[in-house]
């Protein structure tokens, strides 16, 4: 496809994920691909293999990379394949209706997914604790409104960043009555004796065992580590990068000129997008396969990237045939 589309495609998502989410975004493209299979019309069965590969390539190359819009994909290239879509017979139609009944369950399937990861967040003792939350996760609000349903008594410590990312975290914990504090995140020092444990979330998972995660907690994170105070971290395998990654890549930097408020003085302002967060520091990792320490969460990420280069090898064999 042309390169205006592809960063027409980049753009789309990132617009989309901030307002809803990367989970929610997945599954409004599972729900728009449906859509489009719905409207096929004449189509054979290799046909649309070779161009459910190509498609799931124009995905892969997103700036970012969205793994759990990638893992769908996957996931329905395996369906495809099951269904015996690889074979050349092109005068073999398309059998809509039984795809999309499989397609809809898939749906199914990633939904329930953070279900289960809130089942399994329920195992954290938080009874009568203070937890301190940084980011604006709709994963980690969902795990507190269950620890809430469940009868728990608990505080929330939240750390304060700009108003557009407190605000709404302000608001979810407020509508929800749970009982919070907000604490500057650049005096939370100040609290470290009241805090008991950290509840955080990410973007993904990367191969070089280094979470991506929003600015700032890199530093909060190793100050709790150091204290041996325990860290949670919340995230569905399918958002996992499975793919060789270099330690650098996945965070960007913004470059602004800016000049003092009062004095003629012009300097240079970086922003960066993410913070990489070493997985060594967790105390463990929920995931919707259950609870589990750093070292056997890396063995699930190395097992499921041995899985995939599989996938790539046999997907690449089929459009070779």
């Amino acid at each position: 496809m042309p390169e205006a589309y592809q960063k027409r495609l980049s753009e789309l998502f990132r617009e989309i994920e901030v307002d809803i989410g990367a989970t929610n975004l997945s599954l409004l493209v599972l729900e728009s691909f449906a859509d489009a299979v719905r409207g096929l019309k004449g189509q054979n069965h290799h046909g649309f293999y070779e161009a459910l590969i190509g498609l799931t390539e124009f995905i892969k190359n997103t700036e970012p990379k969205f793994a759990i819009i990638i893992d769908s994909f996957y996931e329905i290239l395996k369906l495809a394949h099951d269904e015996e879509m690889h074979h050349l017979n092109e005068d073999f139609p398309l059998k809509k209706k039984k795809f999309l009944k499989r397609l809809k369950d898939l749906i199914k399937a990633e939904r329930a997914e953070e279900k289960a990861l809130v089942k399994h967040a329920l195992e954290i003792d938080v009874e009568g604790k203070e937890i301190l939350i940084h980011d604006n996760s709709r994963t980690i609000h969902r795990v507190l409104n269950a620890l809430k349903r469940a009868g728990k008594h608990f505080r929330v410590i939240v750390a304060e960043q700009d108003p557009d990312k407190t605000g709404p975290i302000i608001e979810a914990l407020h509508k929800k009555r749970i009982p919070f504090r907000v604490v500057p995140a650049y005096m939370i020092t100040h609290v470290n004796e009241h805090i008991d444990m950290v509840f955080l979330s990410g973007l993904t998972l990367k191969s070089t065992m280094n979470f991506v995660m929003d600015p700032g907690t890199n530093g909060l994170v190793s100050q709790f580590h150091l204290m041996k105070k325990p860290v949670y971290l919340f995230m569905v395998t399918s958002k996992f990068s499975m793919w060789k990654a270099k330690k650098k890549i996945g965070v960007y930097s913004h470059v602004h000129r800016r000049r003092h408020h009062c004095k003629p003085i012009d300097f240079e302002r970086i922003k960066f997008s993410h913070d990489r967060v070493s997985a060594k520091l967790m105390k463990k990792i929920v995931t919707e396969q259950g609870v589990f320490t750093p070292k056997q969460i890396e063995t699930i990420f190395n097992k499921k990237l041995q899985k995939r280069l599989k996938l790539d090898k046999k997907f690449h064999q089929d459009l070779k045939r």
